[in-house]
């Protein structure tokens, strides 16, 4: 292995106090140790304090302290300012495992690969910890797989920026969106369409923490339609250069379409039900041709079928698969 190669870390810090710590622990205490790690920090509790505080530590670490200005701001300034070989995205509240990105510089090498990734715990709010495999299609924590097709590389593969050991070329030109909700919805698949080949393990090497006051478990916000816009350039980007499967970003929308209106029954906001309804009606037509898309996983299908005729019941076949 060729430890000379530098590895930007990339950690985004907005008033996680209580988690910084144990982040920036595992993070300075990763095996591969020729890291430049980038703490943006826009924190207004005692964060922006520790962050000097481990600069002090360790002269690996370098401290951009600026306005808050979003995840993608924070993002972008990590890209603007990495020096290293290779791009790792931390979120400040989660952890690595000792051997996080020895292993991942390791699969990417090995496999001459463009970009690598592998699987996480979630430390749920109740604290139960939820494994989540990457590949579910092959079993045990040490499968490895090398992903080359647009299909394999863009439905087969999550969307989330952190986690994932990146050639710092493949964001060349690409930058997150300003002050946008699920801003890695908005390039992550432009990511994989550049890279010729990912490497994806079922190894857990990612910990995350599942807070209540994260995007995920807030209610309903006007910014939640932030992942239908992103869903939308992604549809005419399949559309250009991925139209064999430019119905799953389409399949994508319907689903986040079904989400939002979820969340929005739950809201005070006055016109809700009629929004919901033009939600519901938008969705039931936007389903129908892809009922018939027999590349959509059965479950998929069987899904928007049943939600043109009862998004309820849909909705509660999601409760039960989930379970």
């Amino acid at each position: 292995m060729n430890k000379d190669e530098l590895v930007s870390v990339l950690v985004p810090v907005y008033n996680v106090e209580e988690y910084l710590g144990k982040c920036l622990d595992s993070i300075i205490g990763q095996t591969y140790s020729n890291l430049e790690i980038i703490l943006v920090d826009a924190s207004t509790d005692s964060g922006a304090a520790m962050c000097d505080e481990y600069a002090v530590k360790d002269s690996r670490i370098k401290v951009i302290h600026k306005d808050a200005e979003g995840l993608a701001d924070a993002r972008n300034t990590g890209l603007d300012n990495a020096t290293g070989e290779y791009i790792f995205f931390v979120d400040s509240d989660d952890w690595l495992n000792p051997d996080t990105i020895e292993y991942l510089y390791t699969l990417l090498t090995e496999h001459n690969a463009d970009m690598a990734t592998a699987s996480k715990v979630i430390l749920e709010l109740n604290g139960k910890e939820n494994r989540v495999y990457w590949d579910n299609g092959r079993k045990g924590e040490e499968a490895v797989t090398v992903r080359t097709s647009d299909e394999d590389k863009q439905i087969r593969t999550t969307a989330t920026a952190w986690g994932r050991l990146c050639k710092k070329e493949l964001y060349d030109g690409i930058r997150y969106p300003y002050k946008k909700n699920h801003e890695d919805e908005f390039v992550t698949y432009k990511l994989y369409h550049r890279a010729k080949s990912i490497v994806v393990s079922n190894k857990i090497i990612y910990n995350q923490n599942s807070r209540a006051d994260s995007l995920m478990n807030t209610g309903f916000s006007e910014s939640r339609f932030h992942v239908v816009e992103a869903l939308d350039e992604k549809t005419l980007y399949f559309d250009e250069f991925m139209p064999d499967i430019a119905y799953w970003p389409r399949a994508q929308r319907c689903f986040a379409l079904a989400a939002i209106a979820r969340k929005m029954k739950k809201s005070s906001i006055e016109d809700k039900k009629q929004r919901i309804r033009d939600i519901k009606r938008t969705v039931k037509r936007e389903v129908r041709p892809l009922i018939r898309q027999k590349k959509l996983a059965l479950s998929v299908r069987t899904y928007f079928r049943i939600y043109r005729i009862s998004p309820f019941w849909a909705n509660l076949m999601l409760l039960v698969l989930k379970r």
